[in-house]
């Protein structure tokens, strides 16, 4: 998503404005989260967001949410790469 330079990023109110508030959702899913332990079945996230195991050895430190939800369960769904 890029941003319209011409276009201000706060509304008068003080809110973000829409286009800025899109860019900075789609933003924060490139950024890692931080977790000690394994995430399955205790992070909740959107479809192919990031976790570093803080505590993890090796092949336990990088997983990838791959599945949206299973059964519902938007913790479920991680897999270590």
């Amino acid at each position: 998503m890029i941003l319209n330079a011409g276009q201000p990023i706060i509304e008068d109110n003080g809110t973000m404005a829409q286009p800025f508030r899109a860019w900075t959702l789609q933003a924060s899913k490139s950024i890692p989260l931080l977790y000690a332990g394994t995430p399955e079945g205790n992070v909740t996230a959107e479809q192919y967001q990031f976790l570093i195991n803080t505590t993890g050895a090796s092949g336990t430190l990088l997983y990838i949410k791959m599945l949206s939800d299973i059964g519902g369960n938007k913790s479920l769904g991680w897999v270590a790469v």
